[in-house]
C-alpha cells in the first residue's frame, strides 16, 4: 500500500502539467464533433444505398459511436469538456448523455461513488450488478457468449430502458423539457419526412441491441476477473486493437486503470499514463493489471473471465473501501 500511494503522490505531481483547465477543450469538442458527423454520414450512406446488407453493417457501425458519445458523457462526468460547469453540463448532456438516454448529472452521482467505493457496498456499480449470475466470474466461455446473445435480443433492451429510466433528470424541468423535446424531435422528423424515417429506425435499433453488448463487454473488462487485492490490480489498461477500441474503448476508456489512478487526466492524454504508470510499477516492483486484447491473445481478458471447466462461477470478493482513487 506504501508502495502504491509514494507512486500515486509522485505520478499526480508530474501528470499536474496535463491538466490545462481552459473554457472549452479541443479535443474534446473535435470527439464530439467529429462522431457525429461519422453517425450522419453512415446513416446518409445507407439511406442512399437502401440495401438490407448496408443497413445491418450500420447498426455496429452507429452503435459503437453511441458508445463513445457515452464516453465522451463520462468525460463531461468528470468536468473535462470545459472548466465552466454550466457549458461542461449542457455541451455533455445535448451532445453525449442524452442521445444514449443518460443524464450526465446523474451519472456523475453514480460514478463518483464508484471511484470513492470501487467495488465495495457503498459503490451502486457493484450493488447493482453483485447478486447477478451472469455477472459472476469466472464463469465458462458458452455461458459468457450465450448471455451476450440474450442481450441481442431481448435483455440488452430491456435493461438499457431501466437505466434510462434511472438516469432521466427530473429535479430540472428545463432539462427535462429539452430531453424530451429532443426526442420528440426525432419523432416528428421521421413522421413527416419518409426519407429520414430507416435513418431514425437505425439509430434506435443500435442503440437498443447493438450498443449494450458494446457496453457490456467494457463494462466487464474493466473490473472483474481480477485479483483485486489492491487499486492496482482492481482494474485494468487494455491496449486493444484500432477495432477492439473503436467498439469497446473508445476515447482511451480501455485504460481503465490509468483512468482510476489518476481521473483528473482526459482521455487524450491517458496513452502517455498508461507508459508512464506501467515504467513506474516496474520500478517499484508492483504488478499492475494489463491486457492486451478481450478476445484474442495469451493475454486476454476473456482468458481471465472464463474456463474450461464447467464449474459454478463464483462470487468475485468485495474489496476493501481505502482502496478509493
Amino acid at each position: 500500500m506504501e508502495k502504491i500511494k509514494a507512486l500515486k503522490k509522485e505520478l499526480n505531481q508530474e501528470f499536474s502539467s496535463m491538466i490545462q483547465p481552459k473554457r472549452f477543450s479541443a479535443p474534446h469538442l473535435l470527439a464530439i464533433s467529429t462522431s457525429w458527423l461519422f453517425i450522419v454520414g453512415v446513416l446518409s450512406f445507407a439511406t442512399w444505398m437502401d440495401s438490407v446488407w448496408v443497413w445491418a453493417l450500420s447498426l455496429p457501425l452507429v452503435a459503437g459511436t453511441q458508445h463513445g458519445l457515452m464516453i465522451l458523457m463520462h468525460e463531461g462526468a468528470h468536468h473535462h469538456i470545459s472548466k465552466n460547469s454550466r457549458l461542461n453540463e449542457w455541451i455533455s448532456d445535448l451532445f453525449c448523455a442524452w442521445p444514449v438516454l443518460l443524464d450526465t448529472r446523474l451519472y456523475r452521482a453514480n460514478h463518483l461513488k464508484h471511484h470513492l467505493y470501487l467495488s465495495t457496498e457503498k459503490d451502486p456499480d457493484w450493488i447493482r450488478k453483485k447478486d447477478l449470475k451472469e455477472w459472476r466470474f469466472p464463469q465458462t466461455r458458452s455461458f459468457f457468449f450465450m448471455e451476450l446473445g440474450k442481450m441481442a435480443l431481448w435483455k440488452g433492451p430491456r435493461e438499457w430502458m431501466v437505466i434510462a429510466r434511472l438516469f432521466f433528470d427530473n429535479k430540472s424541468k428545463v432539462k427535462a423539457a429539452t430531453k424530451s423535446l429532443l426526442w420528440l424531435t426525432f419523432g416528428i422528423l421521421a413522421a413527416v419526412f419518409p426519407l429520414l424515417r430507416p435513418a431514425v429506425f437505425a439509430y434506435s435499433a443500435s442503440l437498443l441491441f447493438v450498443f449494450p453488448i458494446f457496453q457490456r463487454v467494457r463494462s466487464i473488462a474493466e473490473h472483474f476477473g481480477l485479483e483485486d487485492e489492491s487499486e492496482i490490480n482492481m482494474t485494468r489498461d487494455i491496449k486493444g486493437t484500432f477495432v477492439e477500441s473503436f467498439f469497446f474503448y473508445p476515447f482511451g476508456v480501455g485504460l481503465h486503470l490509468s483512468h482510476h489512478m489518476f481521473p483528473q487526466v482526459p482521455f487524450y492524454q491517458l496513452k502517455k499514463v498508461h507508459a508512464r504508470l506501467k515504467e513506474s510499477c516496474k520500478e517499484k516492483e508492483l504488478t499492475p493489471h494489463m491486457n492486451n486484447h478481450f478476445f484474442f491473445g495469451s493475454k486476454s481478458v476473456l482468458k481471465d473471465l472464463t474456463k474450461a471447466s464447467t464449474r459454478e462461477p463464483v462470487r468475485q470478493k468485495p474489496s476493501l473501501e481505502n482502496q478509493a482513487s
